[in-house]
Order: structure tokens, then C-alpha cells, then sequence
């Protein structure tokens, strides 16, 4: 899948009320960059009310927003940590809500590279230890360090 984190679409700290708020931000980071179409974060905010991202760690949770793959330029992995979490909808049951720690906002290139994200992104899920740390993480290096092992194709 190539070189999908960029330390220009990593961001710790994010101010964010709620789950649109953070996907404006993450939406408006990759616009910025190059990597997704005008239009992107409208499909994705659609796309979230309809299909929801929201996935349960053990501790924490994650979310995955993205939109099909007519909006991407680049593939590419926005990483998101909110200063608190961000309540999203549960992908498994729209009814629960997820307290996400880490966006993880996906620009893809088909079905293909997402099927390979959401696995990819259950891995990360499944590691306590690396969850643990990537909520403490203080800056974008240490992000990249913690998830290019398992999001990259290294």
C-alpha cells in the first residue's frame, strides 16, 4: 500500500466536540495536502451518518471515517488524537457509542486497500500496549514510529 502517513496529516491534540468536528479537521488536513477531492468531507460526514466507524478496544476505542474512493487523489492515513475523546457511533451497533481516542481518517484508493485498513486497523486494536502509548503520544514522530510498523508496507 505504499507510504500512507505523512507528519503533515498527524495531528495530536485535536480541539473536537463531536465526531463531525474531528472529521472537518481531518477532512480539511488532506484537502490541504493534495490527497482527497473538494467534496471529500461532505461524503464522509454523509457517510458516517449512514455506515458509522466506531470500533471497542479493550481500553479505548478508534474510529475509521472515509468515503469512496472517487474522492481520493492519494491514499493516505490522517491520524487524529482529540485532547479528549470523541464520542462516535458504533460501527458494530448504531444504537453504542465509541469514545474515540484516535481517528484514524482513511483516504483509499478501492475496496481492496479498505478491506486491507480495517484489517490493518484491528491489529492496532488488539494491541493493548501500543493503544496505550499512541494515547499518550506528545507529538508526530511518535505516532509514526508506534503505527508505520503496521501501516506501512515495510
Amino acid at each position: 500500500m505504499g507510504e500512507l502517513l505523512d507528519k503533515s496529516l498527524i495531528e495530536v491534540g485535536v480541539d473536537a466536540e463531536n465526531w463531525e468536528d474531528i472529521i472537518s479537521y481531518g477532512s480539511d488536513l488532506l484537502l490541504k495536502k493534495g490527497n482527497v477531492k473538494e467534496g471529500y468531507k461532505e461524503k464522509v460526514i454523509e457517510r458516517e451518518h449512514q455506515f458509522p466507524t466506531g470500533l471497542a478496544g479493550k481500553h479505548m476505542g478508534i474510529a475509521i471515517p472515509h468515503t469512496s474512493a472517487e474522492y481520493t487523489l492519494k491514499p493516505s492515513v490522517c491520524v487524529l488524537i482529540p485532547k479528549k475523546p470523541v464520542a462516535f457511533h458504533a460501527m458494530a451497533s448504531e444504537a453504542d457509542m465509541i469514545d474515540a481516542s484516535v481517528v484514524l481518517q482513511l483516504a483509499v484508493k478501492n475496496g481492496d486497500m479498505q478491506l486491507e485498513m480495517l484489517r490493518r486497523v484491528a491489529r492496532i486494536l488488539q494491541d493493548e500496549e501500543l493503544l496505550a502509548h499512541l494515547m499518550k503520544a506528545k507529538d508526530k514522530q511518535e505516532v509514526i514510529r508506534l503505527l508505520a510498523p503496521i501501516l506501512e508496507d515495510k
